[in-house]
């Protein structure tokens, strides 16, 4: 749709995003409100695109974020990108201006937590916000920070921002307002700190007094064609273009996600390999430990291949996610680490579990967990 005119006539944008989505879009209030009218302020700050003059844009992150594209980046690629750009006031909301001092919210927020573990959203809003924390400060300085007076009747804007950037594989928190957030660094902590402070390290450069002009600027990955249809110099883009973001430290084994059962469902194998490959995994380390052996045949992958240097083991899910029944939680005791081998052999086994049953598909996770325990029994070492 970029580069596509909008109108006061009629919403241009409802149809083509309700298709392409199959989410609802709500008219907003009095029902007249356009969704760029109504969503807007989000695209902007999520610096996927917007509206200049009547025009739709999109930025170079919504490319690099779109599924269709074969190197698209993951999750943890995009936070990884957005967070050290994401500053307030934002050039999402109506309060922006390319002058006056900024502050990065979320730098502010993982430093907090490298600094002191986890934290809840009142001691956010009372440590970080009350003590006026830019996001460029030095880890001592979190250390140290005292309660102050600060209080916020409706955490609402900042709640909402932990919401959002949670669904990072390396940030827990489970939405409550009471609860504590957390970091799980997995089985190479030093290496993720590392890694979590060059995401928590602000990325700001010349503002441009237009907001569009700003979400392009942010958004840039590479010198966007998009730019020069909505008038925006492209020596600005080129000037400005960000640079991807770093890979996440490697854990020491394969977060592999469970093959499909037919063709068909590659697409929602992939979306959830997408948007929970990298937590699950990291959940499972810090219940387990970084695994070593095969739970199945019992060996050490790295002792019999020592120039591998990991384990190269890969996380197997008792009840695929390609099945049906899988209704989109997964906890820790469905997985276990299972190398290549068991991996492909263990499936091979679910399809003729089903077919002996007469099934195209599990009809629970109990079923599924009988089929691998089924496997597992049959093995001959």
């Amino acid at each position: 749709m970029s580069g596509s005119a909008v109108t006061s006539s009629g919403d241009q944008t409802r149809a083509p995003l309700t298709a392409a989505t199959g989410l609802a879009f709500p008219t907003g209030a009095g029902g007249t409100h356009s969704v760029h009218r109504n969503y807007g302020t989000i695209w902007r700050r999520l610096l996927i695109g917007g509206v200049k003059g009547n025009v739709l844009f999109a930025t170079d992150l919504a490319r690099m974020i779109d599924p269709g594209n074969p190197t698209a980046w993951l999750l943890d690629e995009y936070m990884a990108f957005l967070i050290p750009r994401y500053y307030v006031p934002n050039p999402g909301g109506q309060q922006y201006s390319d002058t006056g001092a900024i502050a990065f919210p979320m730098c502010a927020v993982v430093r907090y937590l490298l600094a002191n573990g986890r934290g809840t959203v009142a001691d956010i809003l009372s440590k970080v916000v009350g003590n006026g924390c830019r996001g460029d400060e030095r880890l001592a300085l979190y250390r140290g920070l005292s309660p102050s007076p600060y209080t916020d009747t409706d955490p609402r804007q900042v709640r909402e921002m932990l919401h959002c950037f949670s669904q990072a594989s390396w940030l827990d928190w489970d939405g409550h307002v009471g609860n504590p957030m957390g970091l799980i660094l997995g089985a190479a902590p030093t290496a993720m700190q590392s890694y979590l402070l060059s995401v928590a390290t602000p990325i700001s450069g010349s503002r441009l007094r237009d907001k569009n002009d700003e979400v392009l600027r942010l958004g840039s990955v590479v010198p966007s064609v998009s730019t020069a249809a909505i008038g925006v110099p492209s020596s600005r883009t080129v000037n400005t273009a960000g640079v991807p973001p770093p890979p996440l430290p490697d854990d020491g084994f394969s977060g592999e996600e469970d093959i499909a059962f037919t063709e068909g469902k590659k697409v929602r194998i992939q979306h959830l390999r997408t948007e929970r490959s990298d937590k699950l995994k990291r959940a499972f380390v810090e219940a387990n430990g970084t695994p070593t052996r095969c739970e199945i045949c019992g060996r050490k992958p790295l002792h019999s291949y020592p120039w591998l240097g990991k384990p190269n083991l890969q996380l197997h899910h008792k009840l695929p996610l390609s099945s049906s029944v899988h209704d989109l939680t997964t906890s820790v005791s469905d997985l276990v680490a299972i190398c290549g081998a068991c991996h492909s052999a263990v499936h091979a086994y679910y399809l003729g579990f089903l077919t002996r049953a007469g099934q195209e598909d599990f009809i629970d996770k109990a079923q599924a967990h009988t089929a691998y325990d089924e496997a597992k029994r049959k093995y001959v070492p």
